[in-house]
């Protein structure tokens, strides 16, 4: 895996926000662990992945 290259050197600005959320792994995945370069699929409420599809973030991971 290649070395994370922080957002802000990548693209020469800064984030145009920044998001404090949690992550709630599915049961067979719960002792994994968060780490930089992870992408992370998630659904807003009342979505049908069949329908809307399923969004993505690739979350820089700040502390």
């Amino acid at each position: 895996m290649e070395e994370h290259t922080p957002y802000e050197e990548r693209t020469k600005r800064q984030p145009d926000f920044i998001v404090e959320y949690e992550i709630n792994l599915a049961e067979e995945i719960k002792s994994a662990k968060p780490g930089q370069g992870m992408r992370v699929d998630f659904l807003y409420d009342g979505d049908d992945p069949q329908i809307e599809g399923v969004h993505m973030i690739w979350p820089e991971i700040l502390d």
